[in-house]
């Protein structure tokens, strides 16, 4: 339960800086919010990735491969935010629920796959 903790502080922390970046991109130095989005994303995925690795999960199936570690990463990430406006979609047009519902259960649901996903690909000792 320590690690799904962390886990959970760090996407909170990830989110905080991509958001943070964003508006600051977007509304201070007036990069297109495309691109701030973009950048933004990217630092959270980093920053992610750096939190999972260094705090939250103790041992690395990839250890020795940082670059595929982190694309893996990026791809469940991708994934996960595919299934999650599917999720929305769904929830809205065909259970008729008020869209800010369908978007907080579905972003619980991915949270957790994430997490699922995230420790068993790459912070598990598979061998």
């Amino acid at each position: 339960m320590n690690e799904f903790v962390k886990y959970a502080t760090s996407v909170a922390i990830a989110f905080t800086v991509d958001l943070s970046i964003l508006l600051c991109l977007t509304e201070l130095f007036n990069v297109t919010y495309v691109c701030s989005a973009a950048i933004a994303l990217f630092c959270g995925f980093s920053i992610n990735y750096f939190l999972n690795i260094s705090w939250v999960f103790k041992t690395r199936t990839y250890f020795n491969k940082p670059v595929l570690e982190y694309n893996l990463m990026v791809l469940i990430s991708l994934f996960t935010s595919f299934l999650n406006f599917c999720l929305i979609l769904i929830f809205t047009e065909i259970f008729f629920l008020f869209y800010i519902n369908s978007k907080i259960i579905s972003s619980i649901i991915t949270f957790f796959l994430k997490f699922i996903l995230k420790k068993y690909f790459l912070f598990n000792r598979l061998s």
